[in-house]
């Protein structure tokens, strides 16, 4: 949507060459950026919550995703409000977890980001004390309280 107030001033192609270019930062290489926001979307049962260990635990050691993508280790916070204790277990189990890894859980607590406040004040301090460097959240549609057809309709 075209915001009104922004100033218009495009720049030249002469200065879009003069802004020096960096390369981007990876957490993991070519698939997540580092200090962004990537969603991962699918149709139920398609293993999203089966990528989303397998991505907490190769961050969390520090190893390549599918033995490929080099990651930059750090904590990992999960937060789920959609599966089962003992379905983490019996999957973080199958994909071969460290007990000593630094990944934390949140699950089924009522999190949402609907909810301003004291929750998200202490994630922000959680993820700040544990030195986390990825937060996953399975899944989008538990946690908040938006409609998702009148954000596309609308673009609010």
């Amino acid at each position: 949507m075209y915001n009104e107030d922004a100033d218009f001033k495009p720049i030249s192609l002469k200065d879009l060459f003069s802004i020096k270019n960096t390369k981007p930062k990876w957490l993991v290489e070519n698939l997540l950026p580092d200090n962004g926001i990537a969603v991962l979307s699918g149709e139920a049962g398609v293993y999203k919550t089966w990528m989303l260990i397998h991505l907490a635990l190769a961050v969390a050691a520090g190893e390549p995703v599918f033995g490929t993508f080099p990651t930059k280790q750090g904590g990992v916070l999960m937060i789920d409000e959609e599966n089962r204790i003992n379905l983490l277990q019996e999957r973080f189990r199958l994909l071969g977890y460290k007990e000593d890894l630094p990944i934390h859980l949140l699950v089924n607590k009522g999190f949402s980001l609907s909810e301003s406040g004291v929750l998200c004040k202490q994630v922000f301090e959680f993820v700040q004390t544990n030195k986390i460097k990825l937060i996953t959240m399975d899944s989008l549609v538990r946690i908040h309280n938006k409609d998702e057809k009148q954000a596309i309709v609308t673009g609010k």
